[in-house]
């Protein structure tokens, strides 16, 4: 789940989650500490360190979250692109 979501929901958690052994981390990107870090309560800059350890050593892959590659000169092709074709788009990327 990603986003800021609103409002009640209601989830089944016991076939969504309990069941399949998933776990759910919680996250709000304005409780973070601006300079240091400590376990568990990390920084953006801490955040996005992992992440470039994670695609570097291939742990996570994002390729098939790009949809479409445009060149920086295509860049209002690109966002019109993602205006018209909502549903069709994850990702696009443009390449310098």
């Amino acid at each position: 789940m990603l986003g800021s979501t609103r409002g009640l929901l209601t989830i089944n958690f016991y076939s969504l989650i309990h069941r399949k052994g998933l776990m759910v981390i919680g996250a709000h990107t304005s409780i973070r500490p601006r300079v240091e870090s400590y376990p568990h309560y990390w920084t953006k800059d801490d955040d996005i360190n992992l992440l470039l350890k994670l695609l570097t050593t291939g742990r996570i892959n994002v390729e098939n979250l790009i949809t479409g590659r445009y060149s920086i000169e295509d860049a209002p092709l690109a966002y019109h692109e993602l205006i018209e074709n909502k549903d069709k788009h994850i990702t696009i990327l443009l390449e310098y």
